[in-house]
């Protein structure tokens, strides 16, 4: 069963390489065309990377603290930080 979870996962993470790398493809034809111009790869390069903190902060929690993390609890945290972020008080 370990195997059949560990095979998912990487298939759920060379999907999201997929998407990331798609994004880079495009963004030649993105940046003429938003406010950010050449500023926006800057952005999504911080973006990416602060989204790595979340799975190794995790994953030292479920390595030296075992059971004291709920899954539950930390995808909650984690959609009301993006909730919150998402809905920054600017108009659209």
């Amino acid at each position: 069963m370990a195997l059949v979870v560990h095979i998912l996962a990487c298939l759920l993470g060379t999907g999201s390489w997929v998407a990331i790398n798609g994004m880079w493809v495009e963004l030649p034809l993105i940046v003429p065309r938003v406010p950010e111009g050449w500023y926006l790869p800057s952005y999504l390069t911080v973006l990416i990377q602060f989204a790595n903190v979340g799975p190794l902060f995790v994953t030292l929690v479920h390595h030296f603290h075992p059971g004291r993390l709920s899954e539950c609890c930390a995808g909650s945290l984690v959609g009301s930080l993006a909730y919150v972020r998402a809905d920054d008080g600017h108009d659209p």
